[in-house]
């Protein structure tokens, strides 16, 4: 018996001794893999996931999930997986789910139907201020700062399109305030360039109406945003309230017959004139005169605050036979290709662009009384965060040109000048950003540059971003923002100034009497009979170019045979 015992003890000494030795291994995940899943989908966390300890036991109930994914919302969502097994060792496995959503066509929005709320869309304020909402499957958007171009509130979705082919684009929609909504195509790999060449105005009612608009692409281009835009479109829009209840978009292939329009040319008219759309406009179905049945669609608005061009259609649709056709009505303002318009603010803030790019930073810009005032509520991180500018600019090789403002803060506040090419990625074209700190009294700041190669598409412009440490919110008050060219000293606009060639130079005598002629560099004038005004007498010339806003010295050397 004692033999016995002692060798009982040893075995379960040695079980005991090689328990303890083991090395365990932790637990096992099984089944997490990052996922795209669709928008609106059913997702469960759980599902097809299991978890082992180091003899196979199932721990999947004791999996726990940290995250939660909102199918609702398009992106990437995080989800984070662990599980703990008797020994007390944890594996913890990351796992990402990404929203996306899909169309039947590549060419479709989706989520048209705002049955998924904003889903799918998406919602820029580069220079206004709005809120959107879905309720009862209708986008609601409040309209608080509509900005002063159309452009500056956009709601858009990027969508797939081909060279050549046409689309049928229908939106239903309300404003009670009767805002006007902007539809366009832009080419995400040309800077956002206006495929159609303009937007597509519409004059929305109090009541829900289902407005068209016909798009035929000259490029292909897998990326294309299709944009509602809410900007300003006219200078007397304010606040306003916008609902969307559907938007659809459709290829349709269609056959124009022998239907033709003419006279829908592009045109450029100016600011606040009247533009008739049929004038100049008929239309033949065959030989047949079909003007009656011509239906004009796009509205026009010349109260603009900056250059708009709009897009109006003009639609035949007679038996199987469709025919489109489109025209740009570009609403100029009537600047200088070479100056800066409305440069003291008398015309409000129509000429300028008022931007707040990517939404970085807040605030707004007014004019009170002739003066431009910028009230900034967050700077942003960068100097350009907040711009005042305007673009499509001349500027002429060799020339050298002056930019001026003239500006005070309620506190320090440094801003900066720029000077870009908006052709090129809007490059600047000086070293660096000349800047000043704008103090409480008001300064008259100058900046001079000389072109170094010309250009047709500058763009001037005040940054009121975040630009040192010291920057605070505040509100920068801005007088006036020039432009002039700069005249060489001794340069002079008129022909043969020293009178040393026989040119340029007219002697006239309407009532006077009297000789003029050129004696070695100076013209000697004989006079016989004054007259009795002083204009009875003259040497002068005509055709002499000046420009506004240049400064001119006049300085004559002469004398006289007796005191005159």
């Amino acid at each position: 018996m004692k033999k016995i015992g002692i060798f009982s003890l040893s075995v379960f000494m040695l079980f005991i001794l090689a328990a303890c030795g083991r090395d365990y291994e932790a637990p096992v995940i099984e089944g997490v893999q990052d996922e795209d899943v669709l928008q609106g989908s059913t997702f469960d966390p759980m599902e097809g996931v299991s978890a082992y300890d180091y003899d196979g036991n199932d721990l999947t109930d004791d999996i726990e999930v940290d995250g939660f994914v909102n199918t609702n919302i398009l992106g990437e969502h995080n989800l984070t997986y662990s599980v703990t097994d008797d020994q007390e060792q944890t594996t913890t496995i990351n796992r990402y789910i990404t929203v996306i959503f899909e169309t039947e066509e590549p060419y479709q929005v989706y989520n048209g139907n705002f049955e998924l709320g904003t889903g799918g869309w998406s919602l820029d304020q580069p220079g206004g201020e709005a809120a959107w909402n879905v309720e009862n499957d209708v986008l609601q958007v409040d309209i608080t700062n509509p900005g002063s171009e159309w452009w500056q509130l956009q709601i858009y979705q990027l969508i797939e399109i081909f060279e050549g082919d046409m689309y049928k684009i229908e939106i239903t929609a309300r404003s009670a305030a009767g805002k006007t909504l902007g539809i366009g195509f832009e080419d995400t790999t040309a800077g956002y360039a206006m495929i159609a060449g303009g937007t597509y105005a519409i004059a929305l009612d109090e009541d829900f109406e289902t407005y068209t608009f016909y798009f035929e692409s000259d490029r292909s281009i897998d990326a294309a945003k299709f944009v509602m835009y809410l900007g300003q479109m006219d200078a007397d829009e304010a606040e306003a309230i916008v609902e969307v209840e559907s938007v659809l978009i459709e290829l349709i292939d269609p056959n124009s017959g022998d239907l033709s329009i003419e006279g829908a040319d592009d045109i450029v008219i100016m600011l606040n004139d009247e533009f008739d759309p049929l004038e100049g406009i008929s239309a033949h179905d065959g030989d047949s005169d079909v003007l009656d049945n011509l239906v004009v669609q796009g509205e026009v608005r010349t109260n603009v605050s900056n250059r708009t061009p709009f897009v109006v259609q003009y639609v035949l649709d007679i038996g199987d036979n469709l025919l489109v056709e489109s025209r740009i009505v570009d609403v100029e303002i009537g600047s200088a290709a070479n100056r800066i318009f409305n440069t003291d603010f008398d015309l409000g803030i129509t000429g300028w662009t008022v931007d707040f790019p990517g939404n970085y930073a807040e605030g707004s810009m007014r004019v009170e009384e002739g003066i431009l005032e910028v009230d900034i509520t967050d700077l942003g991180a960068e100097y350009w965060h907040i711009q005042l500018s305007q673009s499509g600019k001349l500027i002429e090789e060799g020339i050298t040109y002056e930019l001026s403002f003239r500006a005070r803060a309620d506190q320090d506040k440094v801003v900066g000048l720029g000077i870009e090419d908006a052709s090129d990625g809007f490059a600047s074209l000086t070293d660096g950003i000349p800047e000043w700190t704008v103090g409480s009294e008001y300064e008259t700041y100058t900046f001079e540059f000389t072109a170094n190669e010309t250009l047709d598409n500058v763009k001037y412009a005040l940054f009121f971003g975040q630009m040192a440490e010291s920057d605070e919110p505040t509100t920068v008050y801005v007088e006036h923002f020039r432009l002039r060219e700069v005249v060489p000293s001794g340069e002079s606009v008129l022909q043969n100034p020293d009178m040393t060639e026989e040119a340029g130079w007219n002697f006239d005598f309407p009532v006077g009497e009297g000789t003029m002629t050129y004696e070695d560099g100076t013209i000697v004038a004989d006079l016989t009979d004054l007259g009795d005004a002083w204009w009875h007498i003259q040497l002068q010339q005509d055709g002499i170019e000046v420009s506004e806003g240049m400064s001119y010295l006049l300085s004559i050397t002469l004398k006289s045979s007796e005191t005159r």
